[in-house]
């Protein structure tokens, strides 16, 4: 999937109000201006566990809260401890550097700007407050960190006619997934290729330090400084691609491969590129998958 042109700067709050000019005509825009404050991503990283926290909730309400529910009420809520608004994460730039901003895919839709360029924002589905008997019950379960305003800002200066549409149709979730693997399967690639590098500059290297001379004695060290290179250059795209897309089986195989193989590359530097293009082959062969998969099932 290519990539929408890219979003100028961060998107104010008249695009929010959009959302409701987009489905419900000018009562949904009075809506999005009384609400759509009150919407926000959902962490679930370092900085706090609030899905762990709606299903520990959930399942505390004895079925009268389901976990949707309560995810939806957090996300319209202030976090005290977090510092962060109802706004915080609720509109987002859709661009190359989107799904490092999104952490909580699954209430986004897709908006485009008047000028072609698109952002994401939280769904008109989860707009409703919770019900006040919610609001208390996660109050007194977290110790009042979360809280709900009254009413929302005014947004009446801004003219409507400059907002963007909705895109319908989307599905936010898959569109996000598809970016990440296209970075991961560019990362694997650029690991890859860092090997074959590294490897056709050992062999190199080898030759131009077996001849007797000041010049290829300097050829060498250039070559073994671009293996060197190579190899760290392939370090941080595999780590890249396991960041985006974490496979410990492929992981666990891969380094264990790399492991074995060094003390055969190291024993004779001149098949290198020959080595490496073996143990390649190996990585991708059915006998590997299937190590990957028994220890991806044993997580």
């Amino acid at each position: 999937m290519g990539l929408p042109p890219a979003v100028n700067s961060a998107v104010s709050l008249a695009v929010a109000a959009g959302v409701g000019a987009a489905v419900g005509g000018s009562a949904g825009t009075a809506s999005a201006y009384n609400v759509d404050l009150n919407n926000r991503q959902l962490h679930e990283d370092s900085k706090a566990k609030e899905k762990t926290l709606a299903k520990t909730l959930a399942d505390n309400s004895k079925g009268k809260y389901t976990v949707e529910q309560i995810e939806d009420a957090l996300r319209s809520a202030n976090n005290r401890v977090l510092g962060e608004t109802a706004l915080t994460g609720a509109v987002v730039p859709y661009d190359a550097k989107t799904f490092f901003n999104i952490y909580d895919p699954s209430s986004l839709v897709l908006g485009v700007k008047s000028d072609g360029t698109y952002v994401l924002m939280q769904s008109q589905q989860i707009f409703t407050a919770p019900s006040l008997d919610l609001q208390m019950y996660i109050k007194n379960s977290t110790d009042n960190v979360y809280s709900w305003g009254s009413g929302g800002m005014q947004l009446s200066s801004i003219p409507l006619s400059a907002l963007p549409p909705i895109m319908s149709g989307t599905v936010t979730p898959e569109m996000l997934e598809s970016k990440r693997n296209d970075v991961a399967d560019a990362a694997g690639w650029i690991s890859t290729q860092s090997g074959r590098v590294g490897a056709a500059a050992t062999a190199y290297a080898t030759y131009l330090a077996s001849q007797p001379n000041a010049a290829s004695q300097t050829g060498a060290a250039i070559q073994l400084g671009i293996a060197g290179t190579a190899t760290v250059v392939g370090f941080g795209a595999s780590a890249l691609e396991q960041w985006l897309r974490p496979n410990l089986g492929q992981l666990t195989v891969s380094s264990l491969s790399d492991f074995a193989a060094k003390p055969v590359m190291d024993r004779f530097p001149a098949f290198s590129p020959a080595i490496n293009e073996a143990l390649e082959a190996w990585k991708n062969s059915q006998t590997a998958s299937g190590w990957q998969d028994k220890i991806n099932e044993k997580k």
